[in-house]
């Protein structure tokens, strides 16, 4: 990640740090599935430590199911613990067949 960093840094670039539930919290053990709170959203934004290490600001939060409801819910809640961070919005369809 540190190398992808460096270059959205030298070229001016947004990098979107993504979190997928459908497809994430079927693949994980102790998972449950359809289950989408704000503990499991930290956790799996973790990643935004990489890009704060390398004074990199330039990057949004994608946190993603194929509820709406739930997308909706994750989101408000992510925003009002991390205000600094810009969303980035949508629904999404995937996993394994036939779910998705």
């Amino acid at each position: 990640m540190r190398g992808i960093v460096e270059q959205a840094a030298k070229h001016d670039c947004a990098i979107r740090v993504g979190v997928n539930w459908v497809r994430s919290t079927l693949t994980r053990s102790n998972a449950t599935p359809g289950r989408l709170d704000l503990a499991d959203a930290r956790q799996r934004v973790g990643a935004l430590r990489i890009p704060r290490l390398a004074d990199f600001t330039n990057y949004c939060v994608s946190l993603k199911d194929s509820d709406p409801q739930k997308v909706i819910e994750v989101n408000r809640r992510f925003a009002e613990q991390r205000p600094d961070v810009p969303l980035h919005l949508g629904v999404t369809e995937a996993g394994c067949h036939p779910t998705g």
